[in-house]
């Protein structure tokens, strides 16, 4: 029912999940009355807009039911929430325009084969009671079995720049209510604060993250870069709870239930009502390490045997074609987050195209953009790879430095050559892609557009890093860094590197003797077409910027041309909302330097690395960055009281669940200022200019490193599989 429609909504109102053309009954037609049903052929267009399966079946999990008795493999109704019917994953928007945004809801059902004719009210402002007001629009349509009972609407004829509160009723209960803003006009110059995200396990701990950044002042936009849930299965739990579905997820019902249950944490609940938002999938989103160019993953067994990273254990049952899987990974992704389907019909074998474009005024175009599915092959996803074997970093280089002994100060550039050279031959392989034709030439058209338009900054959506990682290197360096320490330091990792459990360190030792990068999982794997990626920044942009996830840590780096110096943009890399990373082996291999165990890790990095302007492993966060005509201002904020706290986020505030009305403790990592016109500058500055509708915990602080003490072992594989190589323990 169409209570109200001026005339510059027009009959495109309603889009379905953004993947369909403008239609006014891509969700069913709109209803003309509360209890009427629509007919069985009532969504034509948006069954058309993922590929078919071609099985016509979805997979069964049969031979996991035994194991999870009782377990409801089904789409989650009401029965799950004490039989209550209602709006139990909150309210959400995002893709904005300066004319348009798109909001989104779920209404949980009793059946499953109920339709529910669901209102929605939109108003100007920030006051929910303005959805009362007779200048509210509003409308309904219909939340159907077939789409998970999601209503996702894309509303036109909006005001440019301008907050709004909107709504959504069904069956007698009401929303939550949600604020979003539309893009300001073009031309405007004013300030955008965005929040920028990545790597969200939930069995890892509560989203404190997302939390703490709904409470961000100003804040106009949030972006993720992937990794917004994961797949797997098994003894996995947040508390008493254990994951659902309890195994690895393969058919739709598994990914929207996923999805479902990462909306269910208070933190992003909050913070997608909250703020408007962008987002990009990168691997975890379909399965680790997928690769669209030979319809693969690492852990993807259409037969299933397990996998190269966990041999035996990956996988419970056979997991069929993985086309199938990847199409239905990416319809329940588009029907769980409020995103504009991009423009093109398909994105490489998957039918859907994740191409996402966002004008903010004269400030700044965002582009985000696929980095796995569309073109990506087998090569340095899973290791450089030869016909017939694979082969990751740590196994090239630590094999050669397993030849010279466990003393890393004898090693010279020299013995590593060899190594250097056939990791770089495999990496500069023009045969190996990302981005492909097509996407290069979007990105070129967007860039080319925006700088001609006079916008200050170019803002890329990458997933994946783009410079190469060197680091953490020559630890001995320390010395030279901290020479007042130097009597604590030498001793430490004389004792530390020749172990048994350091020949990953050993191996990075190795590899930043070469200056080479360590992950050709990211755009270290495809150097050739990343020389072709820096030709777009240097030529189509005015300002560039990239932003990255996938390595589960905090990076900021100014990007150069391979042989060159010069500067020609910065990659901000969001470290984990609760992925583990690189702090799991700085705090076995380095708890005994005391509480500032961490600092020291990651100034192994900086040390290793002159292009690498800040690094942070310890803790888990965000990115808060402001942008305005003359200044990009990206600072850190972590998860915990300070970063001398000897306990990280993820060993002990990830593990207590979110009290609406109390924040966990946060603080301000890092400012590094940007200036418009000096590309690829990155100036730290000492205090932080983001500020809260809370207090904030106490910033930086230094003390004197303790005496060594017995490491405590740990195997943590998580970040192996990100990069595919094999696991190595300390």
């Amino acid at each position: 029912r169409r209570e109200r429609q001026p005339t510059a909504i027009m009959s495109s109102f309603l889009v379905a999940l953004g993947l369909v053309l403008p239609v006014v009954n891509a969700f069913g037609a709109t209803p003309d009355c509360d209890s009427c049903c629509p007919s069985s052929s009532a969504d034509p267009e948006f069954v058309s807009a993922l590929k078919e399966l071609r099985s016509g079946l979805s997979l069964t999990m049969v031979e996991d039911e035994p194991f999870f008795p009782g377990y409801i493999s089904g789409p989650k109704l009401a029965a799950e929430f004490g039989g209550e019917e209602g709006f139990h994953h909150g309210v959400a928007s995002g893709s904005p325009t300066h004319d348009s945004l798109i909001i989104w809801t779920r209404f949980t059902p009793t059946e499953p084969t109920q339709y529910v004719a669901v209102t929605f009210m939109m108003a100007e402002g920030d006051d929910p009671a303005a959805l009362s007001s007779s200048a509210a629009l509003t409308g309904t349509v219909w939340a159907e079995p077939g789409h998970d009972w999601i209503a996702k609407l894309d509303v036109n004829g909006l005001k440019a720049g301008v907050n709004y509160v909107y709504g959504f009723t069904a069956a007698g209960k009401s929303s939550p209510v949600g604020h979003g803003k539309t893009a300001p006009p073009p031309g405007w110059m004013g300030t955008l604060t965005y929040a920028v995200f990545a790597c969200s396990q939930w069995e890892n701990g509560w989203f404190h993250a997302y939390d703490v950044a709904a409470h961000v002042k100003d804040l106009d936009l949030w972006v993720h870069t992937g990794d917004y849930i994961y797949e797997y299965g098994g003894n996995r739990f947040r508390a008493d709870k254990q994951i659902q579905p309890p195994w690895e997820i393969v058919t739709l019902t598994d990914y929207r239930r996923r999805h479902a249950l990462y909306v269910e944490d208070a933190g992003l609940l909050k913070l997608r009502s909250s703020v408007s938002m962008i987002a990009q999938w990168d691997d975890h989103e379909f399965t680790n390490n997928p690769y669209g160019n030979g319809m693969g993953a690492d852990n993807h067994q259409p037969t299933c045997n397990g996998n190269r990273t966990k041999p035996g254990t990956a996988c419970t049952t056979d997991e069929g074609d993985f086309l199938e899987r990847a199409n239905r990974a990416a319809q329940a992704y588009f029907e769980w987050l409020p995103l504009r389907r991009g423009p093109r019909a398909t994105q490489g074998q998957v039918d859907t195209d994740l191409t996402i474009v966002v004008e903010w005024g004269n400030v700044a175009t965002f582009l985000l953009q696929d980095t796995r599915i569309e073109a990506r092959p087998a090569h340095g996803t899973l290791g450089l790879q030869e016909p017939d074997f694979a082969l990751d970093f740590f196994s090239i280089f630590g094999a050669a430095a397993a030849t010279l002994g466990t003393d890393v100060r004898t090693y010279q550039a020299a013995d590593f050559s060899a190594a250097n050279a056939y990791a770089e031959g495999m990496l500069n392989d023009p045969r190996w892609e990302l981005l492909g034709a097509a996407q290069r030439q979007i990105m070129a058209d967007v860039f080319s557009a925006s700088k001609a338009h006079g916008k200050v900054w170019q803002i890329y959506g990458s997933s994946v890093v783009v410079p190469d990682q060197v680091g953490p290197g020559n630890m001995y360096k320390l010395l030279e860094a901290f020479p007042d320490q130097a009597g604590v330091l030498g001793p430490y990792l004389d004792a530390l590197l020749p172990t048994a459990g350091a020949a990953l360190f050993r191996a990075l030792h190795a590899i930043g003797l070469v200056g080479q990068g360590w992950n050709p999982d990211s755009w270290t794997g495809f150097k050739h077409e990343r020389a072709k990626l820096y030709d777009i920044f240097v030529q189509h942009t005015n300002n560039a910027v990239v932003l990255a996830g996938d390595v589960h840590d905090h990076f900021a780096y100014q990007m150069h041309k391979d042989g060159q110096t010069e500067p020609i943009g910065i990659n901000i890399v969001a470290g984990g909302v609760t992925s583990n990373g690189w702090g799991g082996y700085a705090g076995s291999a380095f708890g005994g330097l005391g509480a500032n165990a961490y600092n020291y890790f990651e100034e192994s990095w900086v040390q290793a690395d002159p292009y690498l302007k800040y690094v942070g492993v310890k803790d888990k966060g965000f990115w808060v960055i402001k942008a305005n005509a003359t200044h990009h201002v990206s600072e850190a904020i972590m998860i915990n009281t300070d970063d001398l706290n000897p306990t990280p986020t993820n060993g002990a505030l990830s593990r207590t669940p979110i009290v609406e009305g109390v924040l966990a403790p946060y603080y301000c990592d890092g400012s590094l200022v940007t200036t418009a016109g000096q590309k690829g500058s990155l100036v730290k500055q000492t205090a932080c200019e983001i500020e809260f509708m809370a207090p904030s915990s106490r910033r930086r602080a230094s003390s004197a490193p303790k005496q060594p003490h017995a490491r405590a072992a740990v195997c943590d594989c998580l970040f192996e599989e990100k990069i595919g190589a094999q696991c190595h323990c300390l």
